[in-house]
């Protein structure tokens, strides 16, 4: 071959190396605005809707985000002896935002029907907004990492308002990631149970992007790593250098109860449910001691070359 058309192959080469590493990264960072940037819908249904009473109260996180919560106090016939406070912690936007045409249910609102059946049973509900969600400010996600602040100023504002009550949590998708990760930190956290958590922080904006947003499927594939070190950086104040891809904390509960849940096939978190089991089962092999493990309801088919990954840690 001439020299000069070797030349000429090996600059068309460069080329087209240089012209692909752009591509890659312009994908990159379409793709982590996408997951990133949220604004939520203002859910019209409240408490009231569901005949409970309730106080609109206001949260302040760390970094001076304003939140939004509610405050539904029981019954006097039904109100516990000990004023126990159960903090609800809402999943991540998704397809099933939409109730039915018209009617979209987010945020704190989505955890309505549990604030039910716990108002009946005499305990003090707080339920509130993450950042961009509902009622609270920010046009941000984050998957769970910067929402873990949202979770400190209402485990807070439960402490407050019921001086001395135990505070427990029950979070969903990127709700029950969150309460899982500061319960880490805060031992005045009595219990947590976690319907459909994460075992990292990309697994939330993972569970973002199955909601339509991120864009296609090839960008998310090509470049996944890109992505999470785009978001990394975007987010800073100590995401995790690896681009959330590092396993989250879960503390050895001691003095505390933890319930772990898989998404139940067919359910909104049915994103996976080999992959949903196979988290649970890590995140239980993490939990210190006691604990044990118990098989799920009879409605719930898990593939029998796989274990239960339903825990429970008693006192």
């Amino acid at each position: 071959m001439f020299p000069w058309l070797r030349a000429h192959w090996i600059g068309v080469g460069l080329l087209i190396a240089v012209m692909a590493g752009v591509a890659v990264t312009a994908i990159s960072f379409f793709t982590a605005s996408l997951l990133l940037d949220h604004r939520g819908p203002h859910s019209a249904v409240t408490p009231a809707d569901s005949g409970m009473a309730y106080q609109t109260v206001p949260l302040g996180a760390r970094d001076g985000t304003r939140l939004e919560g509610w405050w539904i106090p029981p019954s006097p016939a039904n109100r516990r002896p000990d004023l126990a406070v159960v903090v609800l912690a809402h999943a991540e936007d998704g397809p099933w935002t939409l109730v039915r045409p018209g009617v979209l249910v987010s945020g704190k609102a989505r955890m309505l029907r549990h604030a039910a059946w716990l108002h009946r049973a005499g305990f003090i509900v707080l339920a509130f907004d993450f950042r961009s969600y509902g009622g609270s400010e920010g046009t941000r996600t984050t998957g769970g990492y910067l929402e873990q602040q949202d979770l400190e100023a209402a485990i807070r504002l439960a402490h407050e308002r019921a001086l001395g009550a135990p505070v427990a949590v029950l979070g969903e998708g990127m709700g029950a990631t969150v309460a899982l990760a500061v319960a880490a930190r805060d031992s005045s956290i009595v219990g947590v149970v976690a319907d459909s958590p994460g075992a990292r922080w990309m697994d939330g904006m993972a569970r973002v992007d199955s909601a339509g947003r991120g864009g296609p499927w090839w960008s998310r594939v090509a470049v996944g790593p890109l992505v999470g070190a785009v978001v990394a950086r975007e987010i800073g104040r100590g995401y995790p250098g690896g681009g959330g891809h590092e396993q989250i904390d879960v503390w050895e509960a001691e003095n505390s109860r933890v319930m772990l849940m898989p998404g139940r096939p067919g359910s909104i978190f049915d994103q996976g449910w080999r992959s949903q089991l196979r988290v649970l089962d890590f995140l239980y092999s993490k939990v210190g001691a006691p604990k044990e493990e118990f098989e799920p309801l009879p409605t719930m088919t898990v593939p029998p070359e796989l274990p239960s990954a339903i825990g429970v840690i008693p006192n």
